[in-house]
């Protein structure tokens, strides 16, 4: 059952989504995630984490840095990418749209 204050809060935020008890803000045009859970009898909202949203999508997943190796082949060029301090390239980005079924504009 959705509580009243996560209801009222998309009814302001309505890019906000309700993951098990928890609310997912996408920041930055869905380049960070905010992800806080309610305490509805104090109407407060407590922040558990800040990501980039690819950190967000591997926890979501339960996934490793190794279980991408298929797609960046090798470890430090994963690390590379998943922190931010290398741009995956178009290889890349197919392979990643294959890997997590979804198209490759997500990775643009």
């Amino acid at each position: 059952m959705r509580s009243p204050l996560a209801i009222h809060v998309r009814e302001d935020f309505p890019d906000a989504d309700l993951v098990d008890s928890l609310l997912v803000f996408n920041i930055r045009r869905n380049r960070y995630r905010l992800i806080v859970y309610l305490v509805f009898a104090r109407r407060r909202l407590h922040i558990k984490a800040l990501l980039r949203h690819k950190e967000y999508d591997m926890e979501q997943r339960h996934l490793r840095q190794a279980d991408l190796l298929p797609v960046f082949g090798s470890r430090s060029v994963a690390s590379e990418v998943l922190n931010g301090k290398r741009e995956p390239s178009k290889a890349h980005i197919r392979k990643l749209a294959q890997f997590f079924h979804v198209s490759a504009e997500l990775f643009l």
